[in-house]
């Protein structure tokens, strides 16, 4: 793997950022924050084509020098470049598990059946839209990166008609007080999933704790009479468990196979950047599933009553 520097260079950014996240001290993680989402902002700028090659140019400059910087204040001890031959290979995390979740991908995947009338954005009394942003990562699981995910999705909303809640390493129970307190418009789940259930977390052992399609229905039915009217499932393989959530006349996102983490973390972000709007739902998921990779575009999923309608 190169070291820090040479992924400086090489402008490998977000490469160089994953590395520091796990290297520099509290008090510097809020500028790790800053600089992913200005790195963000920079990629969609370049590939819409709003901003010139010069003007882009100063803004890489500029984000060398801060992640420079940053690398400078926390006294770190840089490793030397690996030689390529005798690195092990790394791959993109993705958000399936060693263990949890289907090994192989599902075959039946419903056609796309257009919806007849829009979806509306959900809202309070106050106008604002109220997300409970929830993550779970439990011990006995690969570790994702649904932390950054939640920090920058916050970051983001900064300013904005939204009012989002972080609610980190979730178990069924506090889920269930947080939506009854909370009354959230969106309710969001952020973490490992396979074809018939989430990965919740076991409040006594911190390990997985399967939440069922069957039980997400029964919760999911007390949710909605909360006041939850939309939900975000950003796990791989959630598709199914969207479809029958879907089926309580909730609009539903859900994932219809593994999502690498660095995607599944754009596509949150450009989800709620773009709640407000004043776009239908179903236009407002098609522009997120626009700013990831090509590769990965037709992964999210929408779904209500039932049917796959994007």
């Amino acid at each position: 793997m190169p070291s820090i520097k040479t992924l400086i260079k090489q402008a490998r950014f977000k490469e160089a950022l994953d590395v520091l996240e796990n290297l520099v001290p509290d008090y510097l993680q809020n500028d790790l924050i800053l600089l992913y989402s200005r790195i963000t902002t920079l990629e969609n700028q370049v590939n819409r084509e709003v901003i010139s090659t010069e003007n882009a140019g100063i803004e890489t400059a500029k984000i060398r020098a801060a992640i420079l910087s940053i690398f400078e204040a926390a006294g770190i001890q840089d490793l030397p470049d690996e030689d390529p031959k005798t690195s092990p290979n790394i791959s993109t995390t993705g958000r399936d598990t060693g263990g949890f979740g289907s090994e192989v991908e599902p075959v039946e995947i419903p056609a796309i059946e257009p919806l007849t009338e829009s979806l509306l954005v959900p809202k309070g009394e106050d106008g604002k839209t109220k997300i409970l942003f929830l993550t779970a990562n439990p011990a006995d699981q690969k570790n994702l990166a649904v932390d950054r995910e939640s920090k920058l999705v916050l970051v983001d909303a900064q300013g904005k008609a939204l009012d989002i809640k972080i609610c980190p390493n979730i178990d069924k129970a506090s889920m269930n007080k947080m939506v009854a307190f909370e009354k959230p418009q969106i309710v969001h789940f952020s973490g490992h999933g396979s074809d018939g259930s989430l990965a919740m977390i076991d409040a006594k052992t911190n390990n997985t704790a399967p939440l069922s399609n069957n039980d997400l229905v029964r919760i999911f039915t007390l949710f909605k009479k909360a006041g939850v009217k939309c939900v975000v499932l950003c796990s791989c393989w959630s598709f199914n468990q969207a479809k029958v959530i879907s089926e309580l006349e909730l609009p539903v996102v859900g994932m219809l196979r593994r999502i690498a983490d660095e995607e599944a973390i754009q596509f949150s972000r450009e989800l709620y950047y773009l709640l407000v709007s004043d776009n239908p739902l179903e236009v407002i998921f098609e522009f997120a599933k626009d700013s990831v990779s090509e590769s990965s575009r037709e992964i999210p999923s929408l779904w209500y009553n039932g049917k796959r309608i994007a």
